[in-house]
């Protein structure tokens, strides 16, 4: 046990030499700033780029090498320049963009790293989740449903030897976890998508039969757990510290009727956009809030997490969460 700690001692002094976020898993780190205006562009930009000399010169006094050849860059935008930039002036080839001569310039200035220009990515996965350019869930989904796919097949060659209790037992500890990973960050993505998901499980009952396949909770109810009870943690200041700020407010108690009965606590969803309203309504924290003000108040008071999950897991959720057939 003492290699991760002298590991961890070791990388600490890193942290001092960056200006901007740096979070580090094992001998991956993610130097990342977000941009809060179009005119800090170039601003944001200069930093990164002197944290990375930085984090160049600290890398030769502690005799680090970086392989600079993988290092990627992942801009997330959906501004219309960046928009219209990538759709004439870049293409994708074998998970790198490719710049191609256009008449609309990148609007975000080139980020170097041991004197290259690191190449865009159109999505990057930081331990375990894609996230692409765009927000968009598909490249993650498309990854770990492949990945579930792939977890079955050998799945299926143990069907001679595994009674079908020990393969459903296999399937949900290997298999549907991965289908879940970090769920409440992406469990806002298109029906369409999360359906891929529910083929995938509707494949792994047909190898552990019907009646292992009952006792299976549908992907969407279980995201939608997952989703309020990070929501839970969040609201009771359980989750890192990090993300406290994610939280949303509570509204004033509302009246059910005229009378004096009263309805669980509310909390205020997000202000929907209104260029791109499907956008944040769909959103990770809007989506958990919807579902939370849906609990009854008992559920809503519990503040010990495991009997609120077990109460979450007996309501019947709103939509992106509600029980539903898989799609043919």
């Amino acid at each position: 046990m003492l290699g991760p700690v002298l590991f961890l001692v070791f990388f600490d002094s890193l942290f001092d030499v960056v200006e901007n976020h740096l979070s580090v898993f094992a001998d991956d780190s993610t130097l990342w700033a977000p941009i809060p205006s179009v005119a800090q562009r170039a601003a944001v930009a200069d930093s990164l780029n002197r944290d990375l000399v930085r984090i160049r010169a600290w890398a030769r006094a502690w005799l680090v090498t970086h392989n600079h050849t993988k290092t990627e860059l992942l801009t997330v935008s959906r501004k219309a320049d960046v928009a219209a930039f990538r759709k004439n002036g870049v293409k994708s080839v074998k998970g790198r963009v490719v710049y191609l001569p256009s008449p609309n310039p990148n609007p975000h200035p080139t980020i170097l790293f041991h004197d290259t220009a690191i190449p865009e990515s159109p999505a990057v996965t930081v331990v375990g989740l894609t996230v692409s350019s765009t927000l968009s869930w598909t490249p993650h989904i498309k990854r770990i449903s492949r990945n579930g796919k792939l977890a079955l097949s050998l799945l299926s060659r143990l069907r001679p030897f595994l009674s079908n209790a020990a393969l459903s037992s296999i399937y949900k500890s290997h298999v549907r976890s991965r289908l879940e990973y970090l769920g409440p960050i992406w469990s806002g993505a298109s029906h369409t998508q999360l359906a891929a998901l529910d083929r995938v499980q509707d494949r792994a009952v047909r190898i552990f039969g019907a009646k292992e396949g009952l006792k299976l909770q549908c992907l969407a109810h279980r995201r939608g757990v997952s989703s309020v009870c990070f929501l839970h943690r969040l609201l009771n200041k359980v989750a890192p510290p990090a993300v406290h700020d994610l939280a949303p407010k509570l509204a004033r108690t509302r009246r059910v009727t005229r009378g004096s009965v009263r309805a669980p606590p509310y909390l205020i969803e997000a202000t929907v956009h209104r260029q791109d309203p499907a956008y944040w309504v769909s959103s990770c924290i809007n989506s958990a809030t919807t579902a939370y003000n849906a609990l009854s108040l008992k559920c809503q008071k519990e503040t010990k997490l495991q009997r609120f999950k077990k109460l979450a897991n007996a309501t019947s959720l709103p939509p992106p969460f509600t029980v539903s057939a898989t799609p043919k």
